[in-house]
């Protein structure tokens, strides 16, 4: 409930629609990186790298550092 309270606070509606159109963008040139097995250490990855830090900004922004950890604990476990 946490999410979705920040995120529609801080991402009206016509926001998170360009908001998400940029994560999808990402996505595929992450994917069509992968496919072509990229090295993480080539230019091109690590370009990928930083625009997905970037667009993860707002998000941190929005739900605070105690709950962006406890997120990235959560993605740690989810094997388990």
């Amino acid at each position: 409930m946490v999410w979705q309270t920040q995120m529609d606070h801080h991402f009206p509606t016509e926001d998170r629609t360009s908001y998400q159109v940029l994560w999808e963008r990402l996505i595929v040139r992450c994917e069509d990186a992968l496919a072509r097995s990229v090295s993480p250490s080539a230019p091109e990855a690590q370009s990928l790298a930083k625009d997905w830090l970037e667009l993860q900004k707002p998000l941190q922004k929005a739900v605070g550092p105690k709950l962006w950890r406890k997120t990235g604990t959560m993605y740690e476990d989810m094997q388990d």
